[in-house]
């Protein structure tokens, strides 16, 4: 199965940097058919938190540069994620380094929850690329027409 991890933008404020998504994993996604099937698998959900940050870092402060998950840290998790409910990521900007040097490092904070519980929350680093092959760039591209489709 190929996984989206934005269902939806919920919220995107510029100053301060912070973005909040929802996602819902279907019942009948294949995430369930695996050791534990009663639950969302925590590695998803630290994915669906490091997509939310990249696009926060791409849609504020870095739209010409990739970012790439380098480092999850300090994940705690404190609860489980059932099929079929909804989870609401929210992210926000840490601090990131100036953007006049070639390689820039960012760092997000955020937390998973569900219905307003807490099921986890963990700081991301990033590094942000400038694309410098063709292919990249229109992957960049076609990413930030993807991720502005799942806003409203």
């Amino acid at each position: 199965m190929r996984y989206q991890f934005i269902d939806r933008v919920v919220a995107f404020s510029p100053e301060p940097p912070m973005l909040t998504i929802t996602k819902t994993f279907p019942p009948t996604d294949d995430c369930f058919t695996g050791p534990v099937p009663d639950a969302v698998p925590v590695s998803l959900l630290i994915e669906t938190l490091a997509m939310a940050g990249g696009y926060l870092i791409l849609r504020s402060k870095s739209p010409d540069r990739l970012p790439v998950l380098l480092k999850v840290e300090d994940a705690v998790v404190t609860d489980r994620v059932l099929p079929g409910e909804t989870v609401t990521a929210t992210v926000t900007l840490r601090g990131i380094t100036g953007m006049e040097e070639p390689t820039v490092m960012a760092q997000t904070d955020g937390e998973v929850s569900v219905s307003g519980r807490p099921v986890l929350r963990s700081g991301l680093l990033f590094v942000c690329v400038r694309p410098s092959a063709p292919n990249l760039e229109m992957s960049l591209a076609l990413l930030s027409s993807f991720l502005e489709k799942r806003e409203g």
